[in-house]
């Protein structure tokens, strides 16, 4: 029997998050459909006045809200309808309530606010997220207004300035060229601490998206003849916080004190609140690797920062750590498919290539890089949320 258009409408209406229960495969399935629906339904100048005038106007009103505090407020008040003079109270600044009219109505027409009369408002789990530090979505939108707005809307300039030539200086990319430091993306990121905390806490809510590499990678195979009298079992390089060590020694347990290693700078690793078992040491993955012989060196996310010729340097450094025959070398990473790349992946390929002359990866670019590097790919084992993959390579 033909669905007509009204009942076709009723039930994409009715699906929500709660419709998927914990299947985020099938709501990121539904979610890509919705996207390849709209466009197909709107016609070519209703797509670009969405992408080029509603989609800025809707970010910058979000930022702004979220800089008066309404967001806040609201998720302290724990929610709940409010009218526009309630959310006027929230401000931590003076607005003129017309201002603050016109920006909510526009947040009510995206769907981040619920209208629910005129001048009156129920919030979302969006609107109510934006309103708490600890969900990571605040310095979300704080990182993305600092750091890619300006370097996405210089791209086009920088390209044409520089023959449309791949970029592959850190020190000379479009992020650079438009931001007043012009500075390399870590070096802001170290010299500015609000710019640098928003980082961690992006890239924290990031990695809650991902699944967890243990529940993917066999790694019980690295406890099979490791020998840990000389060498640690699992060196984190760059490892951040420590969430992937964690991870592992929530899965093994028993490993001895110190078997667990995490890498990364100083400041890095001040911040890293972590079981005893797991040593800290600071470390410049650009410099030869002071542990040699271990049973496993992991990098996640680490390459896709840097571009082929940099990625090459690390590589060549962490061989020769290796031991032939004993050391394995495990990647994490995002990996693009030759071909149906997501809008994510792809996003996160260019802003690569914008902010840090780097780049996301195929399988194909991967092997390439580790064959060119001295090394042999084992399997590239992929995440059950499709969205990374551990690349297993040993020593050629």
């Amino acid at each position: 029997m033909a669905t007509t258009t009204e009942e076709l409408i009723a039930a994409l209406d009715a699906l929500d998050v709660a419709s998927f229960a914990d299947d985020s495969f099938k709501r990121k399935s539904v979610r890509a459909a919705a996207d390849r629906l709209l466009a197909r339904v709107e016609n070519p100048f209703e797509r670009i006045w969405r992408l080029m005038w509603q989609f800025p106007m809707a970010t910058g009103t979000l930022q702004t809200v979220l800089n008066l505090g309404i967001f806040e407020g609201w998720n302290q008040a724990r929610g709940g309808p409010k009218t526009l003079e309630e959310l006027h109270e929230y401000a931590n600044t003076s607005v003129e309530i017309d201002v603050l009219r016109r920006l909510l109505r526009l947040l009510g027409s995206f769907h981040i606010l619920e209208e629910v009369t005129e001048d009156t408002y129920k919030p979302t789990p969006l609107s109510m997220a934006l309103g708490d530090r600890g969900s990571h979505v605040p310095d979300a939108l704080d990182a993305g207004t600092n750091s890619l707005i300006p370097s996405a809307t210089n791209l086009p300039a920088y390209l044409a300035k520089t023959g449309y030539r791949e970029p592959i200086d850190p020190n000379s990319n479009s992020y650079v060229d438009v931001l007043p430091e012009h500075q390399p993306f870590f070096t802001r990121l170290q010299s500015n601490p609000v710019f640098g905390n928003q980082f961690v806490s992006l890239m924290t809510g990031w990695s809650d998206l991902k699944a967890s590499w243990v529940d993917y990678f066999p790694t019980g195979s690295l406890l099979e003849g490791a020998d840990l009298t000389s060498a640690p079992l699992l060196v984190d390089v760059g490892g951040g916080s420590g969430l992937d060590l964690t991870r592992f020694l929530k899965a093994h347990p028993a490993v001895p004190t110190e078997s667990l290693v995490l890498q990364d700078t100083p400041d890095v690793l001040e911040l890293a609140k972590l079981d005893s078992k797991i040593k800290l040491m600071p470390h410049n993955f650009f410099e030869p690797q002071p542990i040699i012989g271990a049973r496993t060196y992991f990098f996640h996310a680490v390459f896709h920062d840097w571009s082929d010729p940099e990625a090459a340097k690390i590589l060549t450094l962490i061989k020769e750590a290796m031991k032939p025959g004993y050391s394995k070398l495990l990647i994490t990473e995002m990996i693009l498919p030759p071909t149906g790349a997501s809008d994510y992946q792809t996003a996160m390929d260019v802003f690569m290539m914008t902010i840090l002359s780097a780049k996301e990866r195929t399988e194909k670019v991967f092997t390439q890089l580790l064959e060119s590097t001295g090394f042999r790919v084992v399997k590239f084992w992929k995440d059950l949320k499709g969205i990374e993959t551990v690349v297993e390579a040993e020593l050629a």
